[in-house]
């Protein structure tokens, strides 16, 4: 697990940073300048010439101090203001009287022919930092669209002039990172889109900061890497298939089996000992050829369902409603049935959740969510909020409505590019899985991963995190194996095995 911050967490670090622990806020510049020039040095020829992008605040300061490193260490290097020496940071005005003591060349930028990206092989842009909240426009526009346009290798400092810390929208026009070095925790915005396209390749660098910081703060985002592959529940030598734990899906509609037949594979290969399927009757032959370890329940009439529902429910140690049910009434009467008489986790997901909506109980504050998670996408989430945002603002504001949104104790599984899961409180940010991943089936894959971990002993929250990067990451294996064109969900069900074998 790694921390992540937003901006006010980024800001809160550097606070008590200086005035808790009394460290005072120009060492805290040398050692950001410090890490990155080294790895600044580390990434480039000796040979190269550098220009550093400097604006007013204390990320210009930084910039100017890694100029002055470089310079020490023989690179040509010019620096570039936007700003005159009275108009700085206080710290940024001492690292400025040290490149003027070296002889360094400092160029006013007050138009943008007095700027030439294109005459420099590496460029530093420490334009603007964390702090940026309003589109870019006039002369910084016209830099940050020259210095994307040349051929030289940028490095950002903190992040890319022009992306919001918080959200990684692109405020105006943003800088093309090849390398972000931003300092203390990785930024929300340097993980998420469209940020992480601008960021480049991100290198954290804790060291900056005194441990004793970070030992004050409490982050409430963070991302998984290989290492948390560990949260998987351990198998036993000594087990049976009643050790694994019982999934019921109800899945599929008549004549649409898909749905159901991908989220029972992916709960098997998932590690779950059993599962059985409530579907129409027409699916019954199909999903009984296609999976036959699975068992198969089947209605035929709206009046089948109660019963059914109820004789299942409590054999379940996790219920799965929803994909592919379509929006009939005997859909709804399923998920209705399933809501009201509920005592273990389910997932409400596809169908399920356009059912929730079109009778408004998920805002509904009458309805217990305690042991429910819910898995939509942007638009499913839009719904679910009675259309009062449309998918593109919850795109764009995706940690807030995923904590301010999840209502009544829900786990929350908000999927886009980079997947959100929230139990009201955290905040797990999915970095794993790629684009080949948007294709039919993938939803319901993922589903049935998530209730897999849940039958074999995992909490809500945990399962959704853990099912969430192992689908992603079963989605990279798929691609190395089929490509990003070519890959369907079943492949990702294939894959499955792949990430698990790391753990075994």
């Amino acid at each position: 697990m790694k921390f992540i911050a937003d901006a006010l967490l980024a800001k809160s670090i550097d606070d008590i940073a200086i005035n808790r622990l009394k460290v005072e806020s120009v060492v805290l510049m040398e050692r950001a300048a410090k890490a990155s020039a080294d790895i600044i040095d580390r990434n480039i020829d000796n040979r190269a010439k550098v220009a550093s992008v400097c604006g007013k605040g204390n990320n210009g300061g930084d910039a100017i101090g890694i100029a002055c490193i470089l310079s020490d260490r023989g690179y040509n290097v010019d620096i570039y203001m936007f700003s005159e020496k009275d108009q700085l940071s206080p710290e940024s005005r001492i690292q400025y009287e040290k490149a003027a003591w070296r002889g360094i060349k400092i160029i006013r930028i007050d138009n943008r022919g007095l700027f030439d990206a294109n005459a420099y092989d590496v460029i530093i842009d420490g334009i603007f930092g964390i702090g940026l909240s309003k589109p870019v426009s006039g002369l910084y526009y016209d830099i940050i669209h020259m210095i994307n346009e040349s051929h030289a290798t940028i490095f950002s400092v903190d992040v890319p002039s022009g992306i919001h810390s918080t959200y990684g929208s692109v405020l105006g026009i943003a800088i093309e990172a090849d390398i972000t070095i931003t300092f203390g925790l990785n930024k929300a915005g340097l993980i998420l889109y469209p940020g992480a396209l601008h960021a480049g390749r991100v290198i954290v660098c804790k060291e900056v900061f005194p441990q004793e910081a970070y030992n004050l703060i409490h982050p409430s985002m963070y991302i998984y890497d290989m290492t948390d592959l560990c949260l998987v529940p351990e198998r036993s030598a000594v087990s049976n298939k009643g050790t694994y734990g019982h999934v019921l899906i109800i899945a599929g509609s008549k004549g649409m089996s898909g749905a159901a037949y991908l989220s029972a594979k992916a709960a098997y290969r998932t590690g779950c000992g059993l599962v059985k399927i409530i579907t129409h009757e027409d699916n019954r032959i199909i999903l009984q050829t296609q999976l036959p370890e699975a068992i198969i329940n089947t209605y035929d009439k709206i009046d089948d369902i109660d019963i059914l529902i109820d004789d299942n429910m409590s054999w379940a140690d996790c219920v799965v409603a929803g994909p592919g049910i379509g929006m009939s009434d005997i859909s709804e009467r399923i998920v209705k049935r399933v809501i009201d008489s509920f005592k273990v986790p389910v997932i409400l997901d596809a169908d399920a959740l356009n059912i929730l909506a079109k009778n408004n109980m998920y805002t509904d504050s009458g309805y217990d969510h305690s042991n429910i998670i819910l898995t939509p996408h942007l638009k499913e989430m839009s719904r679910l909020l009675q259309g009062s945002m449309t998918p593109e603002y919850i795109h764009d504001h995706i940690i807030d409505i995923a904590r301010e949104y999840t209502y009544n104790d829900v786990v929350i599984v908000l999927k886009d590019a980079r997947t959100v899961v929230c139990d009201g409180r955290m905040i797990y940010i999915n970095t794993s899985g790629n684009d080949g991943m948007a294709t039919g089936g993938s939803g319901d894959v993922l589903t049935g991963v998530i209730a897999g971990l849940i039958a074999q002993g995992a909490d809500r929250f945990d399962a959704a995190k853990s099912g969430v990067q192992i689908h992603g990451l079963a989605g990279d294996h798929a691609a190395a194996v089929h490509g990003r064109y070519s890959m369907t969900a079943g492949d990702i069900t294939d894959c499955i095995e792949c990430v698990l074998r790391e753990i075994e």
